[in-house]
C-alpha cells in the first residue's frame, strides 16, 4: 500500500507529490522508535507515558514488539508506529508518515543519547557592564549558606522532599551583611562586583549583597559546580521582587547541563517547577521567566531530544509555550505541549494536589 502526499511546502493540488510505502513505514520497529521519542523502558517493555496530557508516576505505556504496537493502560491511547508519532508529535496522519519516512533507520536501530556541553562563559551587558560567572565566589556563597529550618519547611510544604533538596543543593543566605564582608575579605571588592553578587547600590565603603538574609538560594549546577545563583524571598514585601538573580551575569537555563543523558525532558517555567517535575520522576529544565527564549547553543543542546513544554496556566505561560514551540519547530526539535489539569496554575500546584489526595 502506498500513500501520495504533497511535498512539504507545496500548495494543495500543485507541485510534486511524495509517494510513501505504508507497509514499510509501519514495519519500523516500535521500541527503538518509542525510545527516540522519549520513552524510557523498564522490564516488560513498560515506560512512563509520553503522551500529551498524561502525567503519571507508575509506568503504564506498554510496547508490544511482536505486534509492533503500543498501548497506554492509563490514558487508553496507542496503536501503530504511525499512531505513536501522531499522538506524541500532535500531528495528522500525513505529517506522521512524512516524519517517519525521514527517520535515519540506522540511528533508529541503535538509539544513543547525545552528550553535549553548554558554554556559559559568554560576556553579557547589564547597565553597560559586562560580567562573567565566577565559580569560586559562587562556591564560597553556597558553602556558607546551608538551608535553614524555615527554608526547608517552605519547600517541604510545597511537597519538595529532602532528597530533591539535597540533589539540587538548595541553600539559604544566612546574615547577608556578614556574608558579603567575608566575600570581600577573601576575594576583594572588584572581583565580587564583577561576579555579579553585589547590589547596584553597593559601594566599597558600604558593600551590599544582591541577595538578602534568609533568601533561599538555588545554584545552577553543572555536575557539582555552581555556574549561576538565583534566590527566592520567603516573604517578599510590597513592590520587592520574589526572585533575585546575579547582577550583570546572563541567566542560563536551570539544570540544562545535567539532562544530557535524558532523551525526554520537561521544560518548565521556574525553578520550583523543575524540582516538582523531579518529584514526578521527570527530568526537567527551567526558564527564569515566561519571556525568556532559548539561545542557539541551548537549542543545539536539545537537538535529538523530545521536549515536553509545561507553562504556567495563565496568559504569560501560554504565550511562552507558543513561542518555545515555534523555536523548536524551526530547529526540527520534537516538542509536545503538556497541558496541566483544569484549575491548576503551575506544575508545583499539580504536585501539591497530587500528593494531598
Amino acid at each position: 500500500m502506498t500513500l501520495k502526499v504533497a511535498a512539504a511546502g507545496a500548495a494543495c493540488g500543485q507541485g510534486k507529490q511524495e509517494i510513501y510505502d505504508l507497509e514499510k513505514i509501519k514495519a519500523l520497529p516500535i521500541i527503538p522508535l518509542g525510545e527516540q521519542l522519549g520513552a524510557v523502558l523498564t522490564k516488560g517493555a513498560m515506560a512512563l507515558c509520553i503522551f500529551p496530557g498524561h502525567i503519571e508516576r507508575t509506568p503504564s505505556l506498554h510496547f508490544e514488539s511482536r505486534k509492533n504496537t503500543c498501548f497506554c493502560f492509563g490514558c487508553r491511547r496507542g496503536g501503530s508506529v504511525i499512531d505513536l508519532v501522531k499522538i506524541v508529535r500532535d500531528c495528522d496522519f500525513k505529517d506522521a508518515v512524512r516524519w517517519l519516512a525521514d527517520i535515519d533507520q540506522a540511528q533508529l536501530a541503535k538509539p544513543k543519547p547525545i552528550r553535549r556541553t553548554v558554554e556559559y562563559q559568554t560576556p553579557v551587558k547589564h547597565d553597560g557592564v559586562e560580567y562573567l560567572p565566577d565559580l569560586e565566589v559562587y562556591a564560597s556563597i553556597m558553602k556558607c549558606s546551608p538551608l535553614q529550618t524555615d527554608g526547608r519547611l517552605y519547600l517541604n510544604g510545597r511537597f519538595i522532599t529532602d532528597q530533591t533538596i539535597k540533589k539540587f543543593s538548595v541553600g539559604q543566605i544566612p546574615n547577608a551583611d556578614h556574608l558579603v564582608a567575608s566575600l570581600i575579605h577573601n576575594f576583594g571588592y572588584p572581583r565580587c562586583e564583577k561576579s555579579g553578587v553585589l547590589a547596584a547600590s553597593s559601594t566599597p565603603s558600604c558593600p551590599r549583597l544582591v541577595f538578602r538574609s534568609q533568601h533561599i538560594v538555588f545554584p545552577f549546577l553543572n555536575g557539582e559546580v555552581a555556574t549561576y545563583l538565583q534566590a527566592r524571598s520567603l516573604s517578599p514585601s510590597m513592590g520587592s521582587p520574589k526572585y533575585i538573580g546575579l547582577r550583570g551575569v546572563r541567566r542560563p537555563v536551570f539544570n540544562l547541563p545535567n539532562v544530557a543523558k535524558s532523551r525526554a525532558i520537561w521544560l518548565c517555567e521556574g525553578i520550583v517547577d523543575v524540582l516538582s517535575a523531579y518529584e514526578l520522576n521527570k527530568p526537567a529544565i527551567g526558564l527564569l521567566g515566561a519571556s525568556t527564549t532559548l539561545r542557539p547553543d541551548e537549542l543545539d543542546f536539545l537537538s535529538g531530544k523530545t521536549i515536553y513544554i509545561v507553562g504556567d496556566n495563565d496568559r504569560a505561560g501560554r504565550t511562552m509555550v507558543k513561542r518555545l514551540r515555534n523555536q523548536f519547530v524551526s530547529r526540527r526539535i520534537i516538542s509536545v505541549i503538556q497541558t496541566l489539569p483544569p484549575g491548576t496554575n503551575d506544575l508545583n500546584e499539580h504536585l501539591v494536589k497530587t500528593r494531598r489526595k
